[in-house]
């Protein structure tokens, strides 16, 4: 009895560990949209802040 409660706990304990490295990878991949995330929202401030009338129409053409 003693045995298969330790055989119970080794496959629980490594079980533990799985889930914990599938945490970690999560938590990595979520960092990396986040990230990605925010360069799309920079980048996409820039571009409007390029986008600008003076821009689009130089004064050459007015």
């Amino acid at each position: 009895k003693d045995r298969l409660i330790e055989q119970l706990e080794e496959t629980y304990e490594k079980r533990a560990k799985t889930l914990e490295g599938k945490v970690h990878e999560l938590e990595l991949s979520k960092r990396a949209l986040e990230d990605s995330l925010n360069n799309i929202d920079s980048d996409k401030r820039r571009l409007k802040a390029d986008d600008t009338f003076d821009k689009q129409f130089p004064r050459e053409f007015a």
